[in-house]
């Protein structure tokens, strides 16, 4: 009768052992690898807290470009409508020659959303599917694994934010615009028209890059120096201004996010 007793008294003590060593696994800081060029201070930071900083941001970003495409989609379709109302009354033939163009250049702006939309909308909807598979794992070789899937997807958008609003795309809008200008200026002779499409075009294209958003570009740099702070990218305050077209005017609009 003793033997059982031992038996029953060894299974009771691993039972208590499993049950407390598993929260204090979980407790414990989960190091995953570092990224290229980071700081040795983010090696220090747990795996896990590095991981909802990533996917903090990637949302935040995924919703300002979901906006931003939405409204500059709008405000194309918006201009080339107009354009092509006012060619569809003009009287002459020469008349409806600068609006036609006007139109079908605005047509550019929704376009080119659509062919190159800004990668972190599809990165980020990439990143929470592989999430859903890669944290199935096992202990904190899941997590190193989904943190390094994260952390390419993180770099890849903050690298086309930087593209799409660095000197290749200026350059590429001052080039279009400049062509437009010349088109319609040696091409007929409507010089006030090619002021009107080409620098008109191009203070829109200007100004559609100025509000693209880019905070990918700089919370990479952050958290590649190790200042990893959940809730930073949620609760900053921004303002965006964005164009505005309604029936009888048209204008800018401020939006705000606290």
């Amino acid at each position: 009768m003793a033997q059982p007793t031992i038996s029953r008294a060894l299974r009771l003590a691993l039972a208590t052992f499993l049950l407390f060593a598993r929260p204090a696994w979980a407790e414990e800081n989960v190091r995953c690898p570092l990224v290229d060029g980071s700081a040795p201070l983010l090696a220090e930071i747990d795996g896990r807290r590095r991981l909802a900083f990533v996917r903090e941001v990637m949302a935040d970003q995924a919703r300002r470009a979901r906006t931003w495409s939405l409204a500059w989609a709008v405000t194309g379709l918006g201009l080339s409508a107009g354009n092509f109302t006012r060619a569809a009354l003009a009287d002459t033939r020469d008349d409806r020659i600068d609006p036609f163009v006007g139109g079908v250049t605005s047509l550019f702006i929704p376009g080119g959303i659509l062919v190159q939309p800004l990668d972190v909308m599809s990165d980020e909807r990439t990143l929470e599917a592989d999430l859903a598979v890669s944290l199935s794992g096992p202990g904190s070789p899941a997590i190193c694994v989904a943190l390094a899937r994260a952390e390419l997807l993180f770099a890849r958008s903050a690298a086309n934010e930087a593209f799409k609003a660095g000197i290749a795309t200026h350059l590429f809008v001052i080039g279009g615009n400049g062509a437009i200008a010349l088109f319609l200026g040696l091409g007929f002779e409507h010089w006030k028209g090619a002021l009107l499409n080409g620098g008109g075009g191009l203070l829109i294209s200007e100004f559609q890059i100025f509000t693209q958003p880019t905070g990918a570009v700089a919370e990479l740099a952050r958290y590649r120096r190790g200042e990893v702070q959940t809730t930073s990218v949620a609760q900053r305050p921004s303002v965006n201004i964005v164009p505005w077209i309604a029936m009888g005017g048209a204008g800018l609009a401020a939006l705000g996010t606290f």
